[in-house]
């Protein structure tokens, strides 16, 4: 870790290296402290900046600047030199700063994602039971909706323990199981090899410690978010999203968004509006920037939910936009972009359903009635229908957020401090980390 201090009033700028560990970081802040430091900035590499930032959270006035944006000249790359030039950079407000949310939040954040980890290798676990039952000439999930459900564990179980009799393993099903008893049995009817089973056994004990895990993590994230459930409610009741959702998308962007005063800024910030690559008054490329790529995958899932919830606001808004977009209705699971709604002020879900009574039919284009349900909230909506979705589901759900820390400029992810980074108190010193 190589320190470099820039002195507002003048002088030499100290340059001094220091070890990661948590003598040498105790001795680091000790060093800032004697020099009068009030503002550290740091730059962000991949997780080796949070035992730093960890040891002077609450002590300074911490800025965690991306990478490329303290990017060196060819040939002229040293580590003193970095931490020289991240001051300078700073200094001069030409930094990009990344958003760290609070302690409280980030252990919010590790809960959520290991939660997330632990279904995808419950996913994975399933896969590779389907292929040794393949192995096996064994078609249980042509006879089951979900493999590892209730019914397919008891017969798993039951095969792993070595049970051969197809009549048997087909009476453990379930009575809510649509096929028949002669299907199931014909489903059975191959053989595992023994080196087979002992697999199967041990797959579905990893199965049952992750189920036991997730079921943890649930506990222990709901007390956790406990002071938050009226936002996790307000979240979970909208089309398309559950109280898992609600509670990765709150573990990211926090419970009131406070660092998000627009929902423009939080759209640039997850990475679902166009940028902007302009060179000679032309734009060579309007790629999205790359954002937050866990917050950009679960909102890509939610907002296709949400458009395939039937008789949903945002699926009568999807249909609407389907032949501006060019692309098909029929294939709403790819191809076609989501589309995207600014919802503010939007009437509840209660109120964004067709029913039978509204007399409002099934088709591919809304009806008159669909068209007069949703016309209070149309009027809201944003006029440019290639933004994604997730650039509006919050306006509805944090409204009236007060304007806090970060502001940016959508299309860039570019966020800064409000009050713009690098004005230390008078009589301060600035510090660049590297």
């Amino acid at each position: 870790m190589h320190v470099a201090g820039h002195p507002l009033a003048g002088g030499t700028p100290e340059m001094t290296e220091f070890r990661t560990t948590t003598e040498q970081i105790l001795q680091c802040v000790n060093r800032l402290r004697e020099r009068e430091v009030t503002s550290v900035a740091m730059e962000s590499t991949a997780q080796y900046w949070k035992p730093v930032w960890i040891a002077l959270e609450g002590k300074f006035e911490l800025q965690l600047a991306q990478a490329r944006s303290n990017k060196a000249p060819r040939g002229r790359k040293s580590d003193f030199a970095d931490a020289r030039r991240l001051v300078k950079r700073w200094r001069a407000e030409d930094l990009t700063l990344s958003y760290v949310p609070d302690a409280e939040q980030r252990r919010w954040r590790a809960m959520t994602r290991f939660r997330r980890q632990a279904a995808r290798q419950r996913i994975q676990l399933q896969n590779q039971i389907e292929s040794l039952l393949e192995e096996g000439q064994i078609k249980l999930s042509c006879v089951v909706s979900d493999l590892l459900g209730a019914s397919g564990l008891r017969i798993l179980g039951a095969l792993a323990d070595g049970e051969t009799d197809t009549k048997k393993l087909a009476e453990m099903r379930d009575s809510r199981v649509r096929a028949s008893e002669e299907q199931v049995r014909a489903a059975l009817s191959g053989q595992l090899h023994p080196v087979h089973r002992r697999l199967l056994k041990l797959s579905l004990e990893r199965v049952e410690q992750i189920d036991q895990q997730l079921a943890e993590l649930e506990l222990d994230l709901g007390q956790a978010m406990q002071a938050h459930q009226e936002a996790i409610a307000r979240l979970a009741a909208l089309p398309g999203l559950g109280v898992d959702s609600a509670q990765q998308v709150i573990a990211q962007i926090g419970p009131e968004a406070a660092a998000f005063p627009t929902s423009e800024q939080l759209a640039s910030w997850v990475g679902v509006c166009p940028g902007r690559q302009e060179s000679a008054g032309v734009s060579v490329r309007n790629r999205s920037p790359k954002g937050n790529r866990p917050m950009r995958k679960l909102i890509n899932q939610l907002a296709w939910a949400a458009v395939k919830t039937e008789g949903s606001y945002f699926q009568l808004l999807f249909r609407r936009w389907v032949p501006r977009m060019g692309g098909e209705e029929s294939d709403l699971g790819g191809g076609a972009p989501p589309a995207a709604a600014d919802l503010e002020g939007a009437p509840p879900r209660s109120a964004l359903r067709r029913t039978r009574s509204a007399g409002i039919e099934q088709g591919r284009h809304p009806t008159a009635q669909a068209a007069a349900l949703a016309r209070p909230a149309r009027a809201r909506l944003q006029s440019d229908p290639r933004t994604d979705p997730s650039a509006g589901l919050y306006r509805l759900i944090f409204e009236g957020v007060p304007e806090t820390r970060f502001r940016g400029s959508c299309g860039h992810g570019h966020y800064e401090e409000d009050g713009r980074p690098g004005a230390p108190e008078p009589g301060g010193g600035a510090a660049g980390v590297r």
